[in-house]
């Protein structure tokens, strides 16, 4: 066995061309556990310790994260641990042939592959270390552990294990058959899946969620996600028979015979690019959920627009809670309001009083807070919200009385509620009635002339509504002058929702780069090792400008429209999610086709750099091993 790792690391460094693969596939494990470790540092620290979610779900996002980072990653080190590897396995089987037996041989493309993978990952530890002051974020221990074994395993094992070192077939592999065409039962699995898709829109039409409905639903999702996996071959040769039949010049002729010959050449890198886009645009298309949540519109209002609080305090402490407010940086507005508690009788509540607070102020000063607030009327006391409990109609008439700290004092104040229900005016975004008067909810309007309510109003807190300019800090700078906040809006949740969206863009931005390069990588390793090919080409004279169309073509093609149909049946799968619910949002088809543009550009540039491997000139070696 040592002998086998010796011999294993001098053919890792014997002659320039194995020196150059070496340091690609070092390059490329140094890279990919930098990668892996600084996103995942990223979403551990962005969303590792939110209050928002239990622990037990803010791991399986995490675990989804990270799977969909470490899917291109390692289909990067698969494809740069495969590079030549038609020379590898002729220099393999040699092996065989000189009396070395499979254990051996196998040992001997490990120690090769393996130390330098081990090399390269030592590497990207050290780089990623270098990065840790840039992102402010440290990956976690189990990170650590994860990528140092991953990526030198799986370099290692796409070295050893696709070997064929059986000696009777060590002499036959200077040629392979052209490939037969892929069954179209590969396009079965995505086929059930969009239709188990369409049943469930069909059927969701009372917007009620089931967990027989979400079960079919991940069924659909899932056979949707095999199906891109199966279904490239299929795909390619579809690409390669559309193009022959449609154009019959000799750059479409000839990248559509390569690609016909070989259907399933790249289909393990197309196939992790297709699904790690598929995965993104889907993790964009949930988050919309989160987007139209209550809470967070609040937040996001309450962040992006203007701060608002509301702070209740004595009486006689108002004149330096206003001194005390104004004092804070950023704060535009302050509006004081004397609230009184009371009770009030409702039909079918069991006989028992229903608690409610009350808001005393004329409508001049209500439209003075709140300019959008409709059907207010001076002198007539008024319901803050358009149903009062189970859609009953508001109470006549209310028993109120002043509150101090919090606690009912002096007589209850009878008045009747006759004026007309005071609502707001973005009531069908955000859910709620009196969405114009936060933060105040208060059940009741009174106006300060009310007979009764003068005298109570001497010894009853006052709410003090502070506006401020937008941003994240205003409940703290309240805190910090001791001035408490009676009100609160969810901004963990808030941060939550924008951490998890800057960390899907990640993840969009890692999965098309890195899988757009392991697919040039991939590509251009295939045109050198169709040099022969090439050869013979130029030979009968084709034009060298027909072979670089034809290998643009025969890149671009199958990987732009791959992207594209992966972003379409993401955008399927999370708008069928959306569908479940009445208040869940549209998917984000905009954000999905400006991600299908910019993968398109990138496939065609991606692919003009694979022309690369077709340039080289007419050599005479070259024509002599012809």
């Amino acid at each position: 066995m040592r002998a086998a790792v010796a011999l294993g690391a001098r053919l890792a460094w014997g002659s320039p061309g194995r020196r150059a693969r070496s340091l690609a596939v070092l390059a490329t494990s140094a890279v990919g556990t930098a990668v892996l470790l600084t996103v995942w540092a990223v979403a551990h620290g962005r969303m590792g310790g939110t209050a928002a979610f239990d622990d037990q779900e803010v791991g399986r996002l995490m675990a989804a994260v990270v799977g969909a980072v470490a899917l291109p990653v390692f289909v990067l080190a698969a494809t740069v641990g495969r590079l030549s590897a038609q020379l590898r396995d002729r220099r393999l089987a040699n092996l065989r042939l000189l009396g070395l037996s499979a254990g051996q041989t196998r040992a001997v493309a490990a120690a090769e592959a393996g130390l330098v993978a081990a090399a390269g990952t030592a590497a990207g530890a050290v780089l990623t270390l270098v990065l840790w002051p840039l992102t402010g974020y440290a990956p976690p221990p189990p990170a650590w552990a994860v990528v140092a074994v991953g990526m030198p395993v799986v370099t290692t094992a796409v070295a050893v294990l696709p070997q064929g070192l059986d000696p009777r077939r060590a002499v036959e592999r200077a040629r392979r058959a052209d490939a037969r065409r892929p069954s179209p039962w590969r396009a079965a699995p995505l086929a059930a899946g969009l239709v188990v898709c369409l049943l469930v829109r069909r059927a969701n039409d009372d917007f009620v969620i089931t967990d027989v409905e979400v079960t079919v639903l991940l069924t659909g999702i899932g056979l949707v996600a095999v199906g891109i996996v199966a279904i490239v071959p299929v795909f390619v040769r579809l690409v390669a028979d559309l193009l022959l039949r449609t154009f019959s010049g000799p750059t479409a002729t000839l990248a559509a015979r390569r690609l016909q010959a070989q259907p399933a050449a790249a289909t393990r890198v197309i196939a992790a690019l297709m699904v790690g886009l598929f995965l993104v645009i889907g993790a964009r298309a949930v988050l919309v959920a989160f987007e139209e949540t209550s809470q967070y519109v609040a937040a996001a209002d309450h962040v992006e627009n203007g701060q608002r609080a509301a702070v209740t305090v004595p009486g006689d402490r108002l004149d330096d809670a206003h001194r005390q407010v104004e004092a804070i940086d950023g704060v535009r507005e302050t509006f004081a309001f004397p609230v009184l508690t009371g009770t009030v009788e409702i039909p079918g509540w069991g006989g028992e009083p229903f608690p409610i607070t009350a808001l005393v102020a004329t409508c001049d000063e209500l439209r003075a807070f709140a300019p959008a607030v409709p059907d207010c009327v001076d002198g007539r006391v008024s319901a803050l919200v358009s149903q009062w409990v189970h859609d009953q109609d508001p109470p006549e008439t209310a028993a109120l009385q002043a509150v101090s700290d919090g606690v009912p004092v002096g007589e209850p104040v009878e008045v009747a509620v006759d004026g007309p229900q005071v609502i707001g005016s973005d009531r069908a975004h955000s859910g709620q009635p009196n969405w114009d008067l936060r933060p105040l909810w208060a059940d009741l309007l009174v106006p300060p002339g009310t007979p009764g309510v003068e005298a109570a109003l001497a010894g009853t807190d006052t709410t003090l509504v502070v506006l401020a300019e937008p941003g994240h800090d205003l409940y703290e700078q309240l805190e910090t002058a001791g001035l408490a906040p009676s009100t609160h809006t969810d901004l963990e949740y808030y941060d939550f929702v924008g951490d998890l969206r800057a960390v899907v863009w990640t993840l969009a931005a890692v999965v098309l780069s890195i899988g757009l390069l392991t697919f040039a990588v991939a590509a251009v390793d295939r045109a050198v090792a169709r040099r022969r090919e090439l050869v013979s080409l130029r030979l009968v004279g084709t034009p060298p400008g027909v072979l670089r169309r034809a290998q643009w073509l025969e890149a671009a093609l199958p990987t732009g429209l791959g992207c594209v149909a992966a972003i379409v049946s993401g955008l399927f799968a999370g708008s069928t999610y959306l569908q479940l619910g009445t208040d869940m949002g549209e998917a984000p088809w905009r954000q999905g086709v400006l991600l299908m543009g910019a993968a398109v550009v990138a496939a065609a540039i991606i692919a003009a750099l694979t022309v690369v491997g077709t340039s080289s000139r007419l050599v005479a070696d070259h024509i002599r091993q012809e």
